[in-house]
């Protein structure tokens, strides 16, 4: 990549062209996964049923299921701040990937207050074994969320640092 002259005197990697329409693409793709997969989080909260231990519990697994792609969109949007050295947007996207981070936690701690109460409830046998299986896969969806969020934002803190 070619090197400019940066604000400080120093000098920055900054793409050529073709390697910057490429990462304009990365970012946009970035803010499409991110704006659908946020999109059916917020859909399928609304209306609200807090309270309705099923609702909770249903609810928290399609947003647990819809939260890798909303992380994948964070990761080409941070790839592309990288990239074109976009100081701003590295600062907010890490901060962005923080707050992920801690509504994914607290959708996983809402999970696991529902399911002992719809278990408790004696809901149909058939809900109960669906609800089961989804809630492991949420459960392993939750922990490499968080941990993918708080690695994402740090290496864009870090990048944040450099620039």
């Amino acid at each position: 990549m070619p090197r400019k002259a940066g604000a400080g005197g120093r000098g920055e990697d900054r793409p050529g062209p073709k390697q910057a329409a490429a990462w304009g693409s990365a970012a946009v793709a970035g803010t499409a996964f991110s704006a659908a997969a946020g999109a059916d989080i917020a859909l399928r909260l609304y209306p609200f049923g807090f309270g309705e231990p099923l609702w909770e519990a249903t609810t928290m697994i399609v947003a647990l299921d819809r939260m890798p792609l909303v992380l994948l969109g964070i990761g080409l949007l941070l790839g592309a701040a990288i990239a074109q050295s976009r100081r701003i947007g590295l600062f907010a996207l890490a901060a962005v990937t923080v707050l992920f981070a801690i509504a994914t936690g607290f959708a996983a701690f809402l999970l696991a207050t529902a399911v002992p109460r719809v278990f408790a409830s004696g809901a149909e046998a058939q809900v109960l074994a669906g609800l089961r299986r989804n809630t492991t896969r949420a459960a392993f969806e939750a922990a490499v969320c968080v941990l993918g969020a708080l690695w994402i934002a740090w290496r864009g803190w870090q990048q944040y640092q450099k620039l």
